[in-house]
């Protein structure tokens, strides 16, 4: 979006810092002032746990997501969970999003196909009663634990 990227240019006229993993990469945003702009990419590990998330895959991801939370925030490995469990099941549905480039609905249909529909559902439905127990403060287990909880029924 155009005008998106003009308010961040005009944005970044200011002397603020400014911060957005998700939708833009350091190579697309330009800074007329010539200050520094430094991209920091998660984790490749954290691809790796979206990978391994699949049915017989439980002890993997227990421990895989333990490492996880040795360096990263909890709620950080839960959005980029979250998110991707939400793309298997638009593949799953047969109505991939445009947005999403080839190769990643490839690896998305591959990773679909492992799961059953209602597990797959289910899995997403938990991720939400877990998303709504930590915004009401409604969670005795902390993220972390309630994923761990939440792979050991479905995974």
């Amino acid at each position: 979006n155009k005008a998106t990227l003009q308010e961040i240019q005009d944005i970044m006229k200011r002397d603020i810092h400014w911060y957005d993993w998700e939708q833009y990469q350091a190579r697309e945003i330009t800074n007329p002032k010539g200050a520094t702009i430094k991209e920091f990419k998660p984790p490749q590990s954290i691809f790796m746990l979206l990978d391994i998330c699949v049915p017989g895959n439980r002890e993997a991801f227990v421990t895989m997501t333990a490492q996880l939370a040795q360096t990263l925030e909890d709620g950080f490995i839960y959005t980029m969970l979250w998110k991707h469990v939400r793309n298997l099941l638009i593949v799953k549905s047969g109505v991939p999003s445009a947005a999403v480039p080839a190769w990643q609905k490839l690896k998305l249909m591959a990773q679909a196909q492992r799961w059953q529909q209602d597990k797959l559902l289910g899995f997403y439905e938990g991720l939400a009663r877990i998303d709504q127990t930590i915004k009401t403060s409604s969670n005795p287990y902390g993220i972390k634990k309630s994923l761990d909880i939440l792979a050991c029924y479905y995974l």
